[in-house]
């Protein structure tokens, strides 16, 4: 669905290599738009484009492409931002009731001349034509509900509420106050207020991602770092983007953690791993060299210990067995 939005919007290209890429000039230019203006960017763009067509779409529905019918699929888009228009925001509404108010007012939405025999539609489940008015709930009253939990849902228009069957409109973004500036953290980790969607953006080139909410979390690792400098990103870049983007200095641990990584590369790990432990450091000796096991020590770190990986460890316990081991499980389950 995005992937049609936004080249509706004329906001991708491909490259002399085929891979495709975004517009720099519309891409920042929405990234920088006020909220309400970047949401009625979008939700024109869904109400125009026509490469996307959701009754098409339906898991439900079957359309035969028999060449003698199609849909318009900006008329029920429309159609369904109409009516929702007649709604007071942040008030609850039953989505049954909802569609049922559209088949009561509006039931052709989709259909300008009322016609229900010259569609080709069937159901997924039975395989048989959906014709006639009487079909109206299994087609147009499909349809709807999958515009509303959907692409409306999605673009910010409704929030949905007990797994769709409520939803209320969103109210309209207004001029929002201008967003708490972020905060780099000594962890090395970056508080981005969520309205700043064109720095995220940016920052996301040069940090990774922790947690998405208000504040989002991202943090500075080796990995983000090296991604950086693969996009031509020098690490004094980075630091002049911190610190102008917190409008501070950078703290001391900050600096020095980057440039002591400039200077030597990543020096410590942290990863996770199972740890196997036996009784008898025999034992583990034995488990080294046999065929069976051997393959899954990762490193062994003590007379009576090793590290197994941790999508490993559900095969060793298999050979354990084979081998007449009954290994005790604690804090692992293969379900993870």
């Amino acid at each position: 669905f995005i992937l049609h939005l936004i080249a509706h919007l004329e906001w991708t290209r491909t490259d002399d290599r085929g891979r495709l890429r975004l517009a720099p000039q519309p891409v920042t230019t929405w990234l920088q738009s006020p909220p309400a203006e970047s949401r009625t960017t979008l939700l024109t763009g869904w109400r125009e484009m026509t490469t996307w067509n959701e009754l098409w779409r339906l898991p439900t529905l079957y359309p035969d492409d028999t060449g003698t019918w199609r849909n318009d699929p900006t008329l029920a888009r429309a159609a369904l931002l109409r009516h929702l228009k007649a709604l007071t925001p942040g008030t609850w509404v039953a989505t049954d009731a909802f569609i049922a108010a559209i088949k009561e007012a509006d039931p052709d939405f989709q259909r300008p001349g009322g016609n229900y025999e010259t569609w080709y539609i069937r159901d997924a489940a039975t395989g048989h034509y959906l014709t006639g008015f009487e079909s109206w709930d299994q087609v147009e009253g499909a349809l709807l509900r999958a515009l509303l939990t959907g692409p409306a849902f999605w673009l910010g228009l409704v929030a949905l509420g007990d797994e769709g069957a409520l939803f209320r409109v969103e109210a309209e973004a207004g001029e929002a106050r201008e967003p708490s500036p972020p905060v780099v953290r000594p962890d090395l980790t970056v508080e981005m207020p969520a309205g700043r969607r064109f720095q995220r953006f940016q920052l996301a080139r040069v940090a990774d991602l922790v947690t998405v909410g208000d504040p989002y979390v991202y943090r500075l690792t080796p990995a983000s770092l090296t991604r950086a400098r693969r996009q031509r990103i020098p690490l004094k870049r980075v630091e002049r983007f911190l610190e102008e983007l917190s409008a501070a200095p950078l703290p001391r641990s900050v600096r020095s953690s980057l440039s002591r990584w400039a200077a030597h590369g990543t020096e410590v790990w942290l990863e996770r791993t199972v740890l196997l432990r036996v009784a008898d450091p025999a034992l583990l000796r034995e488990i080294q060299n046999a065929p069976k096991t051997a393959r899954y020590i990762a490193q062994v770190v003590g007379p009576t210990a090793a590290l197994v990986a941790e999508k490993e460890w559900p095969r060793l316990l298999t050979a354990l067995a084979e081998m007449g081991w009954l290994a005790a499980v604690e804090g692992l389950s293969e379900s993870e």
